[in-house]
């Protein structure tokens, strides 16, 4: 692999060449890591080290200064952040049935074939009438329902709700392939005979992915 050098000869840039090597290390104020793509090596740089393709190591990667890259940096331990998509959309939904009334659904494409994907919702709405009334909200990965909320109001002086808010939503859901995942909040009356108006500029979803050991 190269030739062997000794520490302290001032060595430059390395780039096209085949490297020195002291002890099994790479040692240069910088590197250019595709013409090192041939050896399993160390690498220590008091300059930069530019990679045109990937840059792989089995061990430690560590960095005074700041890590950029044009495409993507995750890692596969358990629980690392792999990647974060929001979605918003337009428009006016109401729901006066107790079939499943689709408020926003969008296609997403995970970066890992293993991993958590974190779903949340939030908007706000209105009911008109009065007395008591029951909606639902969910959230569906595909044609599987993965959570739901019930909000309750009570047929009373005064009114209010006796139960817990359809909306903000979250859930998660365990990925297992590359697979598009289609995700799609609904909305449907549960024991009502009044409509829910949602206003979709209002809405936000996220889709936060993690890495996940199957």
């Amino acid at each position: 692999m190269g030739a062997t050098t000794t520490e302290g000869t001032g060595l430059g840039s390395v780039t096209s060449v085949k490297p020195p090597i002291y002890n099994g290390v790479v040692k240069a104020s910088n590197i250019i890591v595709d013409a090192l793509k041939d050896y399993r090596i160390d690498l220590e740089a008091s300059g930069n080290i530019t990679a045109d393709g990937d840059l792989t190591t089995h061990g430690d990667l560590t960095a005074d200064g700041n890590v950029s890259a044009n495409g993507y940096i995750r890692g596969k331990a358990e629980g690392q952040f792999l990647n974060n998509c929001f979605y918003k959309s337009t428009g006016i939904v109401t729901c006066n049935t107790d079939s499943d009334t689709t408020v926003l659904s969008v296609t997403y494409t995970p970066a890992s074939r293993s991993s958590i994907l974190y779903i949340e919702f939030h908007t706000t709405y209105a009911v008109n009438g009065g007395g008591a009334d029951d909606f639902r909200s969910a959230i569906n990965v595909g044609s599987t329902e993965l959570t739901w909320r019930d909000q309750t109001w009570i047929n009373g002086a005064g009114g209010g709700t006796r139960s817990g808010t359809i909306f903000p939503i979250a859930g998660i859901y365990t990925n297992s392939s590359l697979a598009n995942k289609t995700v799609t909040i609904t909305v449907r009356q549960n024991g009502s005979n009044d409509t829910l108006t949602i206003d979709k500029g209002s809405c936000l979803m996220r889709i936060s992915e993690f890495a996940h050991e199957s």
